[in-house]
């Protein structure tokens, strides 16, 4: 798949309302700051009682929460991402890192400074994942070293939540101001929703290429175990919602409804009650649940169409090739 980059076409002059300010103000600060409570409700949940089995039913909220704001990429995003989300992991450093801590009953578990500091990989959502989904790890009581470990686990990721909150309030500015004169980062309102246009379409790519591509691999060989959050069964509920978020991203910023978003989103959600799979784990054992993956694979990439080819020619934005992508 091509990688995004969006570009003005400078022959043109826009035909949409495009509206920065709506995605700005209606989605972006709305879903950060909604992600920030719902990780500090978790992490004063964990001070109360750290086990797995109480903390396990209120996981899944904050992953969808998450899946919310996950596809932006740029402003305090660039920054803290990694932070709060280090997936994937095909080197297997969360496992690692974790048992690491806890095989030195690591102090900085008892200090957030210090924890701050630890590796990516023993931290976020997926370290979180493991210490409550994994039996390796979740078999712990109360005043053993791995329930501090998950507190102290939430409590980081509860702090990168807020920042990040706090850092898209600050930065919305820089969006919202595009082409004042003074706006170095965006010199044009046309360059804002550039920036935001590509956010969308590599969000819609990374779904379709990690999200699925990943634990799909082949019909004689599928990976379900590559699949992004597989332990607490939060793969499928991850596509979807990451999806029907960067769909909700784009018609923000289109300002309009456009038939053939609406259609590849129908598409879409009638392949997704089609797959029934939180974990995607029968698609290693059943061949037609493997083809249904593929389906909705095919049907994230018509939306992906459906925002490039609508919304991106009435804009007048084009993709072309992403500088970061290395290839």
């Amino acid at each position: 798949m091509i990688k995004h980059t969006a570009i003005l076409i400078l022959c043109c002059t826009s035909i949409a309302k495009a509206d920065v300010q709506d995605v700005v103000e209606q989605d972006i600060l709305v879903h950060f700051s909604a992600f920030a409570e719902q990780a500090a409700a978790f992490s004063d949940m964990s001070a109360m009682n750290c086990t797995a089995y109480t903390l396990r039913p209120a996981f899944g909220d904050l992953m969808q929460s998450w899946m919310q704001v996950q596809h932006w990429r740029i402003g305090p995003s660039q920054h803290l991402v990694h932070e709060i989300a280090f997936w994937p992991d095909p080197r297997g450093f969360v496992p690692s890192t974790l048992s690491s801590l806890i095989t030195e009953q690591d102090q900085a578990a008892f200090d957030p400074a210090a924890f701050a500091e630890v590796s990516i990989a023993g931290r976020g959502l997926f370290a979180l994942e493991l210490m409550l989904f994994d039996p390796d790890f979740s078999n712990y009581g109360l005043g053993d070293y791995e329930c501090q470990l998950v507190r102290a686990i939430a409590s980081d990721l509860a702090a990168n939540a807020v920042a990040l909150s706090a850092g898209w309030s600050d930065y919305a500015e820089t969006l919202l101001t595009a082409g004042d004169g003074e706006n170095q980062v965006f010199q044009t309102k046309t360059e804002a929703e550039a920036a935001i246009f590509t956010q969308v379409l590599s969000g819609l790519e990374f779904t379709v290429d990690q999200r699925i591509a990943r634990p799909l691999g082949t019909i004689d060989r599928p990976r379900p175990t590559r699949a992004e959050a597989w332990r607490s069964e939060n793969s499928l509920p991850n596509i979807i919602t990451s999806t029907q978020a960067m769909i909700t991203s784009a018609r923000f910023l289109y300002g309009q409804t456009t038939p053939t978003l609406d259609a590849a989103e129908a598409s879409f959600l009638n392949a997704t009650s089609a797959v029934e799979l939180a974990n995607l784990g029968e698609i290693e054992t059943d061949s037609n649940a493997w083809f249904k993956l593929s389906i909705l694979q095919e049907r994230v990439n018509n939306v992906a169409s459906a925002v490039q080819n609508d919304i991106g020619t009435a804009m007048n934005l084009s993709a072309g090739f992403n500088a970061g992508d290395g290839d």
